[in-house]
C-alpha cells in the first residue's frame, strides 16, 4: 500500500484509505497531504532525529507515553521533573550544593511514609536520616526530656543533666556531622534548623547540638585531614 510512499512522505499515509494514498491524486509529486502530515508525525512521535532543542533530541508525545511510568518514580524521572514530582507529596526542595540530585530522589521516595510519623521523635530522627546520605558517617539521635542530676551516675553537669524535673514539650536533637569545610557546615546546620521547626510540632521548643569530629587523618592536610578536637554548635528553638 506504502509503495508509492516519498521518504519525505509523513509514514502516517500508509494508516489511510487508499484514495488519499500517493498516486491516486492530481498533486504528483508535490503530495501535500504527505507533507502536511509529516508535522504531525513528527509532534506525535518524534521520528524527526535532527529535531533538537538546547542540543537534546525532542522526543514525541507517543515517546514521552511509553516512558511515562518513569516520570513518575523519583528514582528515573528526569532532574528537571523533580520540582514538580516533590509538589505532588507536599515536599518542598532547597538548591545549593547541600541539596544534591541524589538527596532530593531520596527524599521524595521517603517523604509520603515519614508523613504518618510526622511530630513524632522517630519521624524527625528518620527525617533526618534520610536528609543525610549513608555514606556521609552522620549520626542523628534524640532526647525528649533530660533526667534530673543523680550523684554518683555517668553525667556531665549542662549537657545532659538538669537540677529538678526535666523541661516539658522540651527535647534535644544531636547531630554528629563529620564535614572539615565551614561553609558547607553552616549550610548543613541551617538545613537540619529548617527541618526541625517545619517537622516539631507547633508547642514543642528544643535545643540541636551539633557535634563536628575535627580529628581525621586521611590523606591530604587541608583538604580531608583535620586536626583538633570536637567543635559544638549549639541552637536553640524557643517558639
Amino acid at each position: 500500500m506504502d509503495s508509492n510512499l516519498d521518504k519525505s512522505d509523513a509514514k502516517y499515509l500508509k494508516y489511510l484509505p487508499l484514495i488519499y494514498q500517493p498516486g491516486n491524486s492530481d498533486n504528483g509529486k508535490d503530495f501535500f497531504l504527505g507533507r502536511f502530515l509529516k508535522a504531525f508525525e513528527k509532534i506525535l512521535s518524534g521520528r524527526d532525529p535532527d529535531l533538537k532543542i538546547n542540543g537534546y533530541k525532542l522526543p514525541g508525545i507517543e515517546e514521552i507515553l511509553d516512558s511515562i511510568h518513569g516520570y513518575f518514580d523519583p528514582y528515573e524521572t528526569p532532574v528537571e521533573f523533580l520540582p514538580w514530582l516533590a509538589s505532588w507529596v507536599a515536599l518542598t526542595l532547597g538548591e545549593g550544593d547541600e541539596w544534591d540530585e541524589a538527596k532530593k530522589r531520596r527524599l521524595i521516595a521517603q517523604i509520603v511514609p515519614l508523613y504518618k510519623k510526622r511530630g513524632t521523635v522517630e519521624g524527625l530522627k528518620e527525617y533526618l536520616e534520610a536528609y543525610f546520605n549513608e555514606g556521609e558517617g552522620v549520626s542523628v539521635s534524640i532526647s525528649e526530656f533530660l533526667k534530673p542530676l543523680r550523684v554518683g551516675a555517668m553525667s556531665t553537669i549542662g549537657l545532659n543533666t538538669v537540677v529538678g524535673e526535666g523541661r516539658p514539650y522540651y527535647f534535644q536533637v544531636y547531630v554528629k556531622l563529620p564535614i572539615n569545610d565551614r561553609v558547607m557546615l553552616e549550610k548543613k546546620v541551617q538545613m537540619i534548623m529548617d527541618i526541625i521547626k517545619r517537622e516539631k510540632p507547633a508547642h514543642t521548643y528544643c535545643m540541636l547540638i551539633v557535634k563536628v569530629p575535627s580529628m581525621k587523618i586521611a590523606a591530604m592536610i587541608g583538604e580531608d585531614t583535620l586536626l583538633g578536637g570536637y567543635t559544638m554548635v549549639e541552637k536553640s528553638y524557643d517558639t
